[in-house]
């Protein structure tokens, strides 16, 4: 068999080249197709907008005609009637005018406010001028005399002087009675005496009890919330079981926090001795360099001093007549000449100086648990 002769390639290109040039006339007439349908979208959108616009101000002039119309139709017909309901009358009746039905005001759309004391922002200052020279409507009527005006202002002096009086005697035959029922203990509960009860509880609080009835001092560790703040002598007045205390003739040594200025060094001292070595070091190669830098270098600035603030305890001394310790602030309670061994033990760790003040010192713990305060 013979072979078939091979297809021409050659031809085949001006094939390809011109099925190439009708689909870029196609996709030419796709887009140009197209961009000719978005500008007509736009144009109908525009026309659309524009017609918005013309109906809206159609509607804004139609409602602006209906409003002049209905106010035209509410402008009243004003009518002569009688002068009591007359708003331009002298002798207009306010009240009549409100009890009128169908009644209409020379200006309906006048605001309507709350009370008449708004209204005096309205008036003119000529009327306002002529309503304040004006006389009240309660004092219509004759004026009265000079005398007789003086004579009802005694009158009333008088008779408020009076009611005080009574008023002052009510109070005081109250307050005797109520004495005299309480001097004969009728309709009064006595007292729970809270120190005896304590007392008779023992522990701690009778130890007080008993220092309290002795009337020595004792010696009263306080603290604050960061530490022991001092110690007060004095003698118990008052306690209770949350070991509140109230003393007298009280000499109190405590400690304040303040805050003073320190000069701050810049460098610490091991510093300074390593930099001293390294001077010593590198002074022959220094040298030669100042030699040749001196014109040129700046001289460096004197240091400045600077100062930090730090807090210290300082130590205080002062003498009270009377005062109370809150239970929440009490360390530790110690009473006789073994009170200025109990306070370094108190503050320090170490053992108080009796019996009666260990138990006063747990007593102080468990009333002071609760946090103390500055």
């Amino acid at each position: 068999m013979e072979r078939q002769a091979p297809r021409n390639r050659g031809a085949a290109v001006p094939d390809l080249i011109g099925r190439n040039k009708t689909i870029n006339s196609l996709d030419g007439a796709i887009i140009q197709a197209r961009d000719e349908q978005q500008q007509q979208q736009q144009q109908q959108q525009q026309q659309q907008q524009q017609q918005q616009q013309q109906q809206q101000q159609q509607q804004q002039q139609q409602q602006l005609l209906v409003q002049e119309q209905r106010g035209q139709q509410q402008q009243p017909q004003l009518q002569p009637g009688p002068p009591s309901v007359d708003f331009l009358s002298p002798s207009f009746d306010a009240l009549l005018a409100l009890s009128t039905e169908g009644l209409v005001p020379p200006v309906p759309d006048a605001p309507t406010l709350e009370y008449v004391a708004k209204f005096r922002g309205l008036i003119p200052e000529e009327g306002q001028e002529d309503a304040a020279a004006a006389p009240s409507s309660a004092a219509v009527g004759p004026a009265p005399a000079p005398a007789a005006a003086a004579a009802e202002a005694d009158a009333d002096a008088a008779r408020a002087k009076a009611a005080r009086v009574a008023k002052a005697a009510a109070l005081k035959q109250r307050a005797q009675h109520a004495v005299s029922r309480a001097e004969a203990g009728v309709g009064v509960a006595p007292l729970p005496d809270v120190m005896s009860l304590a007392a008779a509880a023992g522990g701690p609080l009778a130890a007080l009890a008993g220092w309290r009835d002795a009337r020595r001092r004792v010696l009263v560790v306080t603290r604050h919330a960061a530490g022991v703040r001092g110690q007060a002598v004095g003698t118990v007045v008052a306690y209770d079981r949350y070991m509140n205390l109230v003393l007298r003739d009280v000499e109190e040594h405590y400690t304040v926090m303040i805050k003073v200025a320190r000069e701050r060094q810049q460098r610490g001292e091991g510093q300074q001795q390593q930099q001293q070595q390294q001077q010593q070091q590198q002074q022959q190669q220094q040298q030669q360099q100042q030699q040749q830098q001196q014109d040129q270098e700046p001289q460096d600035p004197a240091p400045r001093e600077r100062v930090r603030w730090c807090r210290k305890q300082d130590r205080r001394f002062r003498r009270l007549d009377l005062v109370m310790v809150r239970g929440d602030q009490v360390v530790l309670v110690a009473a006789g000449e073994g009170a200025r061994t109990a306070a370094p033990g108190a503050c320090g760790g170490g053992k108080p100086g009796s019996a009666a003040a260990a138990e006063a010192a747990a007593g102080g713990g468990a009333g002071g648990s609760g946090g103390g305060a500055g």
